[in-house]
């Protein structure tokens, strides 16, 4: 075979190999909810979130949480960042989350509205699910 030849068919073989491989990547966090109502415990010192997450068997799931509540001129809010050990290992199927975030150095969170921000990200593979910013209600 010619050179040339030989170079447009390894281009051609390895357009095909990347476009497989990226297609495959894409579906690894393929659903991610978060119940919009959580849990306020009775001094507003802890924020229960529940939800769902479907994402590909045997992968490990790293999460960023915060919830922010404004009240008047005041802010407050509570975060937590879970990397090691992860998060959640995934089942390969539709599955239940819980998670509490505790206040630190801010005032207790009161029953209402409040603002929720997390973002799941992959670890096996790299790859991060929704960026999810959506408004939550805070039920004692």
């Amino acid at each position: 075979m010619r050179f040339k030849t030989r170079l447009v068919v390894v281009g051609a073989i390895a357009t095909l190999a990347i476009a497989i491989g990226a297609g495959n990547a894409s579906a690894v966090i393929s659903t991610y909810t978060v119940n919009p109502k959580a849990t306020l415990s009775a001094d507003g010192t802890v924020v229960t979130l529940t939800g769902t997450i479907t994402c590909d068997f045997g992968h490990s799931i790293f999460n960023f949480f915060q919830v922010t509540e404004v009240v008047g001129r005041t802010i407050r809010q509570a975060q937590a960042s879970f990397f090691f050990p992860p998060w959640l290992m995934c089942a390969g199927a539709s599955q239940s989350w819980s998670q509490s975030l505790f206040t630190f150095g801010t005032l207790p969170f009161l029953p209402g509205r409040a603002e929720l921000h997390t973002i799941p990200f992959d670890d096996t593979d790299f790859t991060g699910g929704p960026n999810v910013n959506e408004p939550i209600v805070l039920v004692p």
